[in-house]
């Protein structure tokens, strides 16, 4: 798998990104779970809100409108001992 966009971004775009947009710029994201997710103003930060077993991650990449991620669960974090 080659992910296209791994944010925050860091150092130059992927090549596949940089063929279909120009960096950032044409990149944002939403929320595809009904209100599971938080997409900051920008549109490149998100973040889960409640536990859900079943979310998705809608993109706009440039032209291409209608992008969906594979389906996941957001679970909260275990307190472990070490």
């Amino acid at each position: 798998m080659n992910p296209l966009y791994a944010g925050p971004a860091s150092g130059k775009p992927s090549q596949m990104l940089a063929a279909v947009t120009d960096g950032e710029q044409g990149v944002r994201v939403s929320d595809g779970s009904g209100g599971a997710l938080a997409v900051d103003s920008s549109g490149l930060t998100v973040s889960a809100l409640p536990i859900t077993p079943q979310c998705t991650v809608r993109a706009c990449v440039w032209i291409f409108n209608e992008l969906k991620s594979p389906g996941f669960g957001i679970t909260s974090r275990e307190n472990s001992k070490d």
